[in-house]
């Protein structure tokens, strides 16, 4: 991060600076990009105005721990409109419930 001097005033302000401190100037730089601004919410809205989700929701773990098919259908379904977090996350977590089942139903006495 380099200082560079404002166009109005001269004072050094950093080349990320969307405005200068001093004298309230615009800099040119639109928006602060970094890895605290990323977004917090489960999805994102594409150009169209359509919901794009990034990560698996609340109501899609928890679809996914009890309606386990369901879960697989809603992950390949995510996975084919490239939300790939929220398709992998849906199907491990079916995957786990299944290996439990599994687990569970064979250490039964019969």
């Amino acid at each position: 991060m380099a200082l560079v001097p404002c166009t109005e005033c001269d004072r050094q302000i950093s080349e990320l600076a969307i405005s200068c401190p001093g004298c309230g100037a615009p800099t040119g730089v639109k928006e602060q990009i970094s890895l605290e601004n990323k977004p917090s919410k489960a999805y994102v809205l594409t150009p169209d105005g359509k919901k794009r989700f990034i990560k698996a929701t609340t109501f899609d773990i928890i679809i996914s721990i009890f309606l386990p098919f369901w879960g697989v259908v809603v992950g390949i379904i995510a996975l084919c409109k490239g939300e790939t977090k929220r398709g992998f996350t849906m199907l491990a977590i079916v995957a786990c419930v299944t290996l439990l089942i599994i687990f569970y139903a064979s250490n039964q006495p019969h």
